[in-house]
């Protein structure tokens, strides 16, 4: 499910909330939904031009979608109405289907989870990351080894972060970490699709039913 499909249904969860709000005399609570597009960082930073400008920090280039509604002045009454109604409504509330989404146990989340280990598992994937540690290295930076961190220790100034960020994005690009973990990540994934083909098509068929009922819901409401 992309971001933009997300925030469609949570715009749909959100307006048959401010109906139920609403129709109890309150204000709708402020509602608020963003979404990063692009920033993909599943292997740390590894764009030079953005590591150059922007070291580790976020990269307002890449802008964030989203919707406002409701008031900002609200009550302790509007919030407890709020609540009640999203318990209330929790059967015809429409189901957000984003596969990381924490205590989520679709298909698609396990081929996620079980791919990425094995990769991770894997000599190819070791070896990628073990190439890019000695490059670091080589030009004076202290890596950071532990599976979950993807860039090296950091100094406390910027100057200095934004240095290390374009030797860290450099020596990405030399060793060619993003494509070499990307391809080994993809062949595990494709013998998970192989192996449980009926079961994504059906999560698939799942998902495109909710955006159907989000679209209407929002439609309707003409937003």
């Amino acid at each position: 499910m992309t971001k933009e499909q997300f925030l469609l249904i949570d715009r749909a969860n959100n307006l048959l909330l401010e109906d139920c709000v609403t129709a109890a005399g309150q204000p709708m609570v402020p509602a608020e939904t963003t979404a990063a597009i692009g920033d993909d960082r599943r292997f740390g930073i590894w764009v030079p031009e953005f590591a150059e400008k922007y070291g580790y920090d976020p990269v307002p280039e890449l802008t964030k979608i989203g919707y406002a509604s409701g008031v900002q002045d609200t009550t302790k009454e509007s919030i407890e109405t709020f609540e009640g109604c999203k318990e209330k409504m929790s059967q015809e509330l429409l189901p957000v289907l984003l596969p990381n989404l924490a205590g989520t146990s679709s298909p698609v989340q396990k081929g996620l989870d079980e791919s990425k280990s094995q990769a991770a598992a894997s000599s190819d994937w070791k070896q990628a990351r073990e190439d890019w540690f000695e490059c670091q290295e080589a030009n004076g930076l202290k890596p950071r080894r532990a599976d979950n961190q993807w860039g090296p220790e950091l100094p406390d100034d910027r100057e200095g972060q934004i240095r290390i960020a374009s030797q860290d994005v450099a020596c990405k690009t030399e060793v060619r970490l993003v494509q070499r973990l990307g391809d080994v990540l993809a062949r595990f994934q494709s013998e998970y699709i192989g192996k449980n083909h009926a079961a994504l098509i059906a999560e698939q068929k799942k998902r495109d039913e909710v955006l159907a009922k989000a679209d209407q819901v929002v439609s309707s409401y003409g937003s």
